[in-house]
């Protein structure tokens, strides 16, 4: 629990500074606009990484869904993350970043099956902690809980996912 408390807080936080800071661009347009009195060109405003920070989103929130059962003192921390993501990402989004692209909604099939993945493997690792423990009750409750979330999985493919195949 220790590793990945540490690794919430060098890279998540660690990150989260960079990505507000973003000291290369500073210096680069600071070069740009002093030393060589070159004016502001809006063609090199940079789009969102996303290939880089939506991976890193998914991983925290896959850390905190199953270091939640045997080491619930990540949570602070990741709340603490994902408290500063929100504020630095909709600044960056908001007045940094130029969009370039729009997905149309198509990450939400990928976030949504990553969140099913996320708790169904908390739910298995719960289910083998309590078998270790030798808890039948709480372990009987788990299965319930696993399949349930199966069944919403399959509701929510049958029911959201046509919508995302087709554009209007």
């Amino acid at each position: 629990a220790s590793f990945f408390i540490t690794y919430v807080l060098t890279s998540g936080w660690a990150s989260l500074s960079s990505e507000l800071m973003q000291l290369f661009g500073l210096i680069y347009n600071f070069i740009r606009k002093y030393v060589l009195r070159m004016k502001e060109d809006t063609e090199f405003v940079p789009s969102f990484p996303y290939h880089t920070e939506v991976p890193k989103v998914l991983l925290f929130g896959l850390l905190g869904f199953t270091c939640s059962v045997l080491a619930p003192l990540i949570l602070p921390f990741l709340l603490v993350y994902f408290f500063l993501g929100y504020v630095v990402y909709r600044n960056q989004l908001l007045n940094v970043y130029r969009t370039r692209y729009d997905t149309g909604g198509l990450y939400w099939p990928i976030i949504h099956n990553t969140v099913i993945f996320s708790l169904v493997l908390t739910q298995i690792i719960c289910l083998g902690v309590f078998g270790l423990k030798v808890s039948p009750v709480a372990a009987g409750f788990t299965i319930p809980l696993i399949i349930f979330t199966l069944l919403f999985n399959q509701y929510c493919r049958t029911r959201l996912l046509p919508l995302f195949s087709t554009f209007p």
